[in-house]
């Protein structure tokens, strides 16, 4: 369950860092602070939600419907992206 636990937390870390070098590198200077701060609110808000919808899940329909609803869930976001065309970073200014 330790292993587990860490390979969770280093996915998660690595996928943060990811998403982050994202947005960075295709946003403008200006733009960078209030996107990165807007992301980490909305992530947050997001997880809160989550975490609370999951509980409510987990008692009233028990833990196949929370694995299916989690999977769910995962798989949405993951098939848009592999569905949209590719963005193109900003080029840097000199």
């Amino acid at each position: 369950m330790s292993l587990a636990l860490l390979g969770l937390g280093l996915g998660w870390n690595v996928s943060y860092v990811a998403a982050t070098t994202e947005l960075v590198s295709l946003t403008s200077p200006a733009e960078r602070g209030r996107l990165i701060g807007f992301s980490d609110l909305l992530a947050s808000v997001v997880a809160a939600g989550l975490a609370l919808l999951g509980g409510l899940v987990y008692t009233g329909a028990g833990v196949v419907a929370l694995a299916i609803s989690a999977a769910a869930l995962a798989a949405l976001p993951a098939l848009w992206l592999a569905a949209r065309p590719a963005l193109r970073p900003l080029a840097a200014a000199d």
